[in-house]
């Protein structure tokens, strides 16, 4: 079984060997034992009616990173082929793109950092595509869709690249993407993911995130995408290497990272080419495999890998 598994399983609980003394979690007290006992309250209701079950699980799979990789693609993909939307379709989508893989580096760093265990009351999932994903806090779901909403309402020709221009301009439609942002951090409390707090503190960093975009600007932005995406290409890198440490999502993983490269160079932020890419994808998947053959289980954690 690989490390991240079973650092996975020993958070939930699942696994029953003898285990060294947890490390106190940064997110413990009167206040969380509180956020216990509503996120539970929350979970048993949801429990209790079929449909608020399967209204649920709907909206939490309209969250998830695996979802926002495919869907930017799709549409990139249906304008090239059908020419549906402007001509900037497909750089939009690219930058989607973009953004999904850096809130994900921010999200598992920011697990890392917290560690908070999954609410006990719900069955988790032991299938994993990021390290990190076992931890609580905070709910990259709910990060994930503050950060799109805020974007898209920030960006007007981005919302009407995507969405067309009648449904981009629409008054309902912004009030859709608030309520849809508030129904995936319901469904994850709902579904025992996470815990209120999570939620609440994912809703919040996605729209912090979403300002520091607007803040520093396309180009700034792009560059900062770019070490994100070029940080879990290391990552992948190492765990090719070390088949002890990957998780069961890593074939997922490399299919998204491998096209998450083929689709920079036609991105709006950056003027890169392929030769550009394949000149800086090269070396870093070099360097780190060569890293990861040499260097001893001290080095994980840098590698973000959990031990």
């Amino acid at each position: 079984m690989c490390t991240g598994t079973m650092a996975a399983k020993a958070a939930e609980g699942g696994d029953k060997t003898p285990e060294s003394p947890r490390k106190p979690s940064l997110l413990e007290g009167p206040l969380f034992a509180w956020d216990y006992r509503l996120g539970k309250a929350v979970y048993m209701r949801c429990q209790e009616s079929k449909f608020l079950r399967l209204f649920a699980t709907i909206i939490t799979e309209s969250g998830d990173e695996a979802f926002w990789f495919l869907a930017p693609t799709v549409v990139a993909a249906s304008q090239a082929l059908f020419n549906w939307g402007t001509e900037e379709t497909v750089g939009f989508c690219v930058e989607v793109l973009g953004d999904v893989m850096l809130s994900c580096v921010i999200e598992m760093l920011l697990k890392f950092v917290f560690q908070r265990r999954r609410p006990t009351y719900a069955t988790q999932a032991t299938f994993y595509i990021l390290p990190g994903e076992w931890w609580s806090f905070p709910s990259g779901h709910s990060q994930r869709a503050s950060y799109l909403v805020r974007v898209l309402l920030q960006r007007d020709a981005l919302r009407e690249a995507i969405f067309g221009v009648t449904l981009a301009q629409s008054s309902l439609f912004c009030c859709l993407l608030f309520a849809w942002a508030i129904g995936v951090a319901w469904s994850r409390v709902a579904k025992g993911r996470h815990f209120p707090l999570d939620v609440l503190a994912g809703l919040c960093t996605g729209f912090l995130i979403a300002e520091v975009y607007a803040t520093v600007g396309i180009k700034a932005w792009s560059a900062l995408k770019l070490f994100a995406g070029s940080l879990t290409f290391a990552h992948n890198a190492v765990v090719l290497q070390r088949p002890e440490l990957r998780l069961e999502g890593f074939p997922a993983h490399a299919i998204l990272q491998t096209q998450w490269w083929a689709m920079q160079p036609f991105g709006l932020g950056l003027s890169i080419t392929w030769m550009q890419v394949l000149l800086l994808a090269a070396p870093i998947f070099a360097l780190f495999s060569y890293l990861a053959s040499k260097v001893g289980p001290a080095w994980h954690w840098v590698f973000l890998v959990s031990q």
